[in-house]
């Protein structure tokens, strides 16, 4: 008798999901594994539609998950459980006779994911649950140096679909370097990020921008002074000026940052599964542009949002959905439930481990690792990026293109009014 896996993207889809389950199945075939794909996640439970799949039905290299992501919750935005929510996650379970339930999930849906495991063994249902971690901000791992039950945080180094996010919008920023030179102008880049460091730090230090705005703040923070802003880039401009011969700068700012006098939201738009203010980087982009207008800055702006998510999977998160794909395939052979497939750094490389997803899912800071290592990712005063961030993510990136092979020669001014009276005999 064939045993039965569903599978199911939760939260903002990521370029590997689809890369990550096929080699799953690619792991399974010739074992009697029946595969199919939840209809948009969590919303699956109450309308009970299924995708059949196997390995051959979705490339790849497409973004995002064949059978739809949600961003629905089985609590609600208070953390109590959502009785019609549950109610129809074990009618769906006692339905299907699935023998697992394999969710591609972040901070919050992986929780969701072992409150499901949870509620499905307090039913008597024996459907085991495993998490394939992802999410683009690369922002799952608890706090650096934590020890929980033998496992030590951070119980996740990075995240699949953080790559590929990275990828796409170092590439942004290099392209705008061309107008930046040209007109000498300062290049704000806006991307998506809501609260946590890891995006903001990555492209800042591998698209060299001159500048980072990130958007980790402690509680009552009011914010970055754009005074403070204003007087980073002004500085930036002057040393490009001297090393290039133009007077350009790039700017990385996190969406979901803080800076005193300027909006970033919408004032009515919410997420709604979770009631979170929906940030826009747009009018982020236009607030800073604005401010910086009147201490004479001119500027351009390139905003990297959903081409973070949509984009093709990256060679590395390929790799990387490969590594994850194997890991569930063994969890799943060997019986195992509760874990999550993460992702760690060993002697230089990316390895994939299990981890319980409680441990697993919970949200990671940059700032856990600079105070667990005492060595920061950026400049709290200048705002530069360091190389420290470089060091960090080795095992993940090639080292970056410096900026020097990206840009024209240094060029040669001769003023024509300064030159000597050419005169005749």
């Amino acid at each position: 008798m064939s045993k039965k896996i569903g599978l199911l993207a939760l939260g903002g889809h990521i370029s590997n999901q689809n890369a990550t389950f096929n080699e799953m199945m690619r792991q399974l075939s010739g074992s009697d594994w029946e595969f199919y794909g939840l209809r948009n996640g969590f919303e699956a439970f109450k309308t009970g539609e299924v995708y059949p799949m196997d390995r051959h039905t979705v490339f790849s290299i497409f973004a995002g998950f064949y059978a739809g992501a949600t961003r629905a919750s089985l609590t609600k935005k208070d953390g109590t459980l959502d009785d019609r929510m549950v109610e129809d996650a074990v009618s769906f379970s006692r339905a299907t006779g699935f023998d697992y339930l394999v969710g591609s999930g972040g901070d919050d849906h992986g929780i969701q994911m072992n409150i499901l495991g949870e509620i499905l063994e307090s039913k008597g249902i024996p459907t085991k649950v495993l998490v394939s971690n992802k999410t683009m901000d690369g922002d799952k791992g608890g706090k650096d140096g934590e020890t929980i039950g033998g496992y030590v945080g951070p119980f996740a180094d990075t995240t699949n679909g953080f790559h590929t996010a990275i990828n796409q919008g170092v590439n942004v920023i290099n392209t705008s370097l061309s107008g930046a030179w040209t007109n000498e102008v300062v290049t704000i880049v806006p991307h998506f990020g809501r609260d946590a460091n890891w995006v903001n730090l990555a492209l800042g230090w591998y698209g060299n921008a001159d500048v980072v705005i990130p958007g980790e703040f402690p509680e009552g923070h009011p914010g970055h002074s754009i005074d403070t802003i204003a007087k980073a880039i002004m500085e930036a401009r002057e040393e490009n000026l001297r090393r290039y011969g133009r007077a350009f700068a790039t700017v990385v700012v996190s969406e979901g940052t803080k800076i005193e006098g300027i909006e970033q939201a919408s004032s009515t738009l919410r997420d709604t599964a979770h009631g979170h203010v929906k940030l826009n980087p747009e009018i982020l982009a236009v607030g800073l542009k604005e401010a910086l207008d009147k201490y004479g800055l001119k500027s351009q702006s390139e905003v990297v949002t959903y081409s973070m998510r949509n984009s093709r999977t990256s060679n590395m998160d390929g790799y990387l959905a490969t590594l994850t794909g194997q890991t569930l395939a063994t969890a799943i052979l060997e019986g195992i439930t509760g874990m999550e497939a993460v992702l760690k750094f060993d002697c230089g490389v990316v390895v994939s481990k299990l981890v319980p997803i409680n441990l697993a899912s919970q949200k990671r800071f940059a700032r856990y690792r600079e105070e667990h290592t005492g060595r920061p990712f950026y400049d709290r005063v200048t705002l530069k990026p360091l190389p420290e961030i470089g060091d960090y993510f080795r095992p993940l990136f090639v080292d970056r293109k410096e900026i020097e092979s990206l840009l024209p020669r240094k060029p040669t001014v001769v003023n024509v009014y300064s030159k000597p009276q050419i005169t005749s005999q």
